[in-house]
């Protein structure tokens, strides 16, 4: 594992269906694609897509993102973003490894994001 930070954006949104919750998420997908960012985690209708120097050759404009973020998804969305130390490589054991990033806080962010009025953006800042 690697320490670095971690540019992130979580967004939540809801659906009346799967197939539309499948939808937001490939444009999201997309997205993240477009601004060099990873797609981290999908929980259900909460997606974590985050930007680091080691995995990217280009600038993250979070801001943009968000913005480009806030466009795909229906009005009633909420997505709290911002940056934190984290750390970048290989985890779990030899049984089950897998590859993630996980940053200082996220566990309140996402508690955050769950909290927020529906329609709202929030910068979470040190």
């Amino acid at each position: 594992m690697s320490q670095t930070q971690i540019e992130f954006v979580l967004a939540q949104f809801r659906t009346v269906s799967p197939v539309k919750a499948s939808q937001y998420i490939a444009a999201m997908s997309d997205a993240a694609i477009r601004h060099d960012a990873q797609m981290e985690q999908i929980m259900g209708t909460l997606v974590l897509i985050y930007h680091t120097p080691e995995l990217s050759k280009s600038e993250f404009d979070r801001s943009r993102f968000v913005d480009e973020t806030q466009a795909l998804l229906p009005h009633d969305s909420k997505i709290v973003h911002g940056v934190a130390p984290g750390f970048l490589g290989n985890l779990g054991n030899e049984r089950r490894l897998f590859y993630a990033a996980t940053f200082l806080g996220c566990d309140f962010a996402i508690a955050r994001v769950f909290e927020m009025e529906a329609g709202r953006i929030e910068e979470l800042t040190a």
